[in-house]
């Protein structure tokens, strides 16, 4: 079975990993010392806190031992106190003895073991009080690593006691390297706009720009063993998920003000009815109407509306009428301004 290209060209040197130059010093750093602080690692999805905490751990322990010393649990499966208690606590309190050098194996493997707590903002208020507990307690052989993305849901005693490091979301050239890369690897040929275009679609994800370039080389033809994309091989895989075209865009802002409003509620339900990933379309209305000569009113009122329009969702609002209350906001913005 083949294995994803997100966790076959995972980067496991320092070297490999894009625009995350302060974190990647700083974990240099514990390497080289042999010292590590608990983390906080935070920011959008995709920007590589997996990465770096993993390719950090790897620097510290080696192969030999990275099994034993690393482990790794999603916080989001279980969000109560009983994951801190069952899973948590008892590797915790694991005893860690130290490692005699090795000729040959040049690796600092510290008396430390490393939990990754991913998605830790998931966690609720007491949970977080019973791991700040074990922060405590297990010091001298344990270290935490909070992945999340938000850190104003982490509760202050354990922000305190954590080194914090922000990841940023990727800029599309730093992502249209690392596509590059791969398609080497993989010996594919492709169109630059191709590229470019999949960079700029992930929006500083790339984790998202590496699923969507494998799905794309699924799709595509196989020519005297090579695999050749085009963009229009993008085209169709966006087709394909419900991903909307600039025109479709230009479209919808268009009938923003161009109709009345019993045609305008005709056009929200058509909207609707396309089965587009309404996330991903709401986005992309809210990217290109900032992007525009618009006034700061209009500005203002887009993104209080995409505020509104992402609250619906956290609070489990159906894509429906949530979409449907965003465009009617614009429109009533955009009426009044």
């Amino acid at each position: 079975m083949s294995i994803p290209w997100v966790e076959l060209y995972r980067p496991k040197e320092f070297s490999d990993i894009q625009h995350q130059e302060q974190a990647v010093s700083a974990f240099k750093q514990c390497v080289s010392t042999g010292q590590l602080p608990n983390l906080l690692l935070f920011g959008p999805q995709g920007t590589g806190k997996t990465t770096c905490i993993q390719a950090l751990a790897h620097q510290l322990f080696g192969p030999d031992y990275y099994k034993d010393r690393v482990h790794e649990i999603n916080a989001s499966s279980d969000r109560g106190v009983q994951v801190i208690r069952d899973r948590v606590k008892p590797l915790a309190q694991r005893k860690i003895s130290a490692v005699a050098p090795r000729a040959g194996y040049n690796y600092p493997v510290p008396a430390l073991q490393i939990i990754i707590l991913e998605e830790a903002d998931a966690l609720t208020r007491d949970a977080q009080a019973a791991l700040r507990r074990i922060i405590e307690d297990c010091s001298q052989t344990t270290r935490l690593a909070l992945l999340c993305n938000y850190p104003s849901q982490i509760i202050g005693p354990i922000v305190s006691r954590c080194a914090k490091f922000r990841f940023v979301p990727l800029p599309p050239p730093a992502i249209q390297l690392r596509l590059q890369q791969i398609c080497a690897k993989e010996s594919i040929i492709f169109e630059d706009a191709l590229l470019e275009k999949l960079a700029v679609q992930s929006n500083g994800d790339m984790r998202k720009a590496v699923t969507q370039l494998q799905m794309v080389c699924q799709i595509s033809d196989l020519k005297q063993g090579q695999k050749q994309i085009q963009l229009k091989d993008l085209d169709n895989l966006n087709l394909v998920q419900g991903i909307t075209t600039q025109n479709e865009i230009n479209t919808i802002l268009r009938n923003i003000t161009a109709t009345n409003d019993k045609e305008f509620l005709s056009f929200i339900e058509e909207t609707a009815s396309f089965n587009f990933d309404v996330e991903e379309l709401v986005n992309s209305i809210f990217v290109k109407l900032i992007s525009l000569d618009q006034s700061d009113k209009i500005r203002i009122a887009a993104a209080q509306e995409y505020q509104k329009f992402g609250m619906n969702i956290a609070r489990r609002c159906g894509e429906k009428l949530a979409l449907q209350k965003f465009m009617l906001g614009l429109r009533v913005a955009a009426l009044l301004k």
